[in-house]
């Protein structure tokens, strides 16, 4: 015989299915405002501990440095002692805050603060508004006088995007960088149109495909500080200049270091105002090109060379060098026609001349023939000085490598006494 076996399986009934349903959701029911109410509990708590931290940051600073003034202050002060957050809320309907009278942060709810508990319901606050994190939210957030920061790397997919025009700007980069990422471009930072632009902090970096990193002109004022500015590497008369500054605009760079890319000119001056205070430069092309009724002030900057080019002056550029540390093939080199150099310290060292000028007596501006005074108060220049015919040159002082007296060419004014050091120098006292 063949015993038969029954296969048939008993599945679940409706009513059973629908008492299961019922049961799930009634456990969801209860539980999922519990689990809702611990979330809120804990990002509360985590705000909470955010503003304790911040405030421990703002007591330490206020030991040694004058209280902040404004919102914008206090976030750099906190990133200035290690905060490292972007300044949003883990709780949706908190907003961060600063009270200017206790200098301490708070959070602050439907237009009140409700934390720490000591200031409960005061309304005499300032927000601190959330860091920018994209291209879009940075051009949302910029407003005149106040400082945008930034949490991460911005990247713009248009040149066009970095524009700063008709405002007043201030952006705190936090570390973070600014590039562009386009086919081609002039600028990858531009600032015009009477705009007033303070950049800070952080990276600008132009595209493979950008000529000029950061540009002003149309009689803006542009400050950059505590920054690493590239210039782009395409192939052309201004490409991979770090920055460019025209006729009218002002252009301070501070604390910074300049990059020029593909051989070309880390800054150019076509006619505006530029100064530049504690600025290492590196490119292997010209430093510094400055021409057409430039004014030019240079304090500590060093300059460093990677296939000995060097520092360059020309048409009719009034130029001061306050310090700094200068090296390469010519260490300084000057083609100012109409424009007066002024040295007052500075170190000049050159393989070929620690300082030249090339203005021969038969260049011409616009058919007039044009002086150039070059002014020595000070620094040491090491290696030869040639001067032009067409050329003033007043010594007043300075330590040299040869002795000033047998300068031959141009008209040289030695305001001292020259001074045989015994060690292969010469001072002009």
């Amino acid at each position: 015989f063949i015993k038969m076996i029954n296969s048939k399986k008993k599945g679940f009934t409706i009513v059973e299915l629908v008492i299961v349903i019922a049961v799930i959701a009634i456990l969801a029911a209860v539980l999922i405002p519990t689990f809702s109410s611990l979330v809120k509990k804990a990002n509360i708590s985590a705000d909470q501990q955010a503003v304790v931290h911040m405030n421990k940051l703002l007591a330490m600073d206020e030991v040694a440095d004058p209280k902040p003034t404004k919102a914008d202050e206090v976030v750099e002060v906190l990133i200035k002692n290690g905060y490292s957050d972007d300044l949003t809320t883990y709780y949706s309907n908190y907003q961060l805050a600063w009270l200017p009278e206790e200098n301490v942060v708070v959070l602050v709810e439907n237009g009140s603060v409700v934390y720490p508990d000591k200031y409960v319901g005061e309304t005499g606050f300032e927000e601190l508004k959330p860091m920018v994190k994209d291209v879009e939210e940075l051009l949302e957030s910029l407003q005149n006088g106040e400082t945008v920061f930034v949490s991460e790397d911005i990247l713009a997919e248009d040149a066009a995007d970095f524009t700063f025009a008709s405002g007043t700007y201030a952006l705190n980069l936090n570390g973070n960088t600014m590039s562009t990422n386009v086919t081609d471009g002039n600028y990858g930072v531009k600032i015009k149109e009477n705009s007033n632009s303070v950049i800070e902090n952080g990276i600008i970096e132009a595209g493979d495909k950008i000529r000029i990193a950061v540009g002003v002109w149309d009689d803006s004022t542009l400050e950059l500080k505590n920054m690493i500015i590239t210039g782009g590497t395409t192939i052309g008369e201004k490409s991979g200049v770090g920055a460019y500054v025209y006729s009218g605009s002002t252009l301070v760079i501070t604390d910074s270091k300049i990059y020029g890319g593909n051989g070309a000119n880390t800054v150019q001056n076509y006619g505006g105002n530029l100064t530049l205070n504690n600025v290492t430069t590196v490119q292997s092309g010209e430093a510094l090109v400055s021409w057409y009724n430039s004014a030019v002030q240079i304090i500590n900057v060093i300059v460093y060379q990677e296939d000995l080019g060097k520092w360059k002056i020309t048409s009719q550029a009034n130029t001061t060098i306050n310090g700094g540390s200068y090296t390469g093939d010519k260490a300084i080199q000057i083609s100012a026609p109409g424009g007066n150099v002024t040295i007052n310290d500075g170190k000049f060292t050159g393989a070929t001349y620690a300082l030249q000028n090339d203005f021969a007596p038969q260049n011409y501006i616009d058919g007039d023939k044009y002086e150039s005074i070059i002014t020595i108060n000070g620094g040491t220049f090491d290696g030869n000085i040639k001067i032009s015919a067409a050329t003033v040159l007043i010594i007043n002082g300075g330590t040299f490598t040869i002795n000033p007296s047998t300068i031959q060419t141009g008209n040289v004014t030695i305001n001292g006494t020259v001074v045989d050091n015994g060690n292969g120098t010469w001072t002009v006292k």
